[in-house]
């Protein structure tokens, strides 16, 4: 991924880790299980992240409007997860090499 390959909006590259107006929050009811707050449906107890419950979105980059005050939750965890750029999607610690410097 580079910065050529943003997806477009009115001619515009936008950020991936926008969040688009068709992309909405579907995140299920959370109910008290066994002394723990859990997801109902079972098939989104994977959303649990150390711990913590996540809100679920629907995955549409690209369709409809760019929300560019808005952060996608599922792409903006897995971007800081691995060290991705949240505008680009390249790897920070390439980049920063390629300038001569380093990430910690």
């Amino acid at each position: 991924m580079s910065l050529d390959t943003l997806p477009l909006y009115r001619g515009l590259g936008v950020p991936r880790v926008a969040r688009w107006s068709a992309e909405q929050d579907i995140t299920p009811l959370v109910v008290l299980q066994g002394g723990r707050l859990t997801y109902l449906d079972p098939l989104t107890r994977a959303c649990r992240h150390q711990g913590a419950l996540w809100r679920v979105w629907s995955l549409a980059p690209g369709k409809g409007e760019p929300l560019l005050a808005n952060l996608h939750p599922a792409r903006q965890r897995r971007m800081m997860a691995r060290s991705l750029c949240q505008v680009c999607e390249l790897s920070t610690a390439e980049e920063a090499a390629a300038e001569g410097g380093q990430l910690s």
